[in-house]
């Protein structure tokens, strides 16, 4: 093998690792800003928390239950129902 073509697949092997460390980077970037936009625990609680029903999927994979403080601990008086959802494709 010549020391060009080394050369040339030691970069091309950089440049997927490189790739790849920025989509993780992006895909990491993007879930922290979604959590922080969407999670309702950064907004006011309504007045009347008992009018208020969450229909939560079971196994989501978007929303981490172990990193989010639960609804029903954010406004006492909600309704949360978990839910096995089948994706049909």
């Amino acid at each position: 093998m010549s020391a060009l073509s080394s050369a040339s697949s030691a970069g091309s092997a950089r440049n997927r690792i490189d790739r790849e460390r920025r989509q993780k980077d992006t895909i990491n970037f993007m879930k922290e800003v979604m959590d922080h936009i969407t999670h309702l625990g950064n907004f006011s609680k309504p007045v009347d928390t008992s009018t208020v029903t969450f229909v939560c999927a079971k196994g989501d994979a978007y929303f981490p239950r172990s990193n989010l403080t639960p609804m029903d601990k954010l406004w006492p008086g909600c309704e949360v129902r978990r839910k096995t959802f089948l994706l049909c494709v």
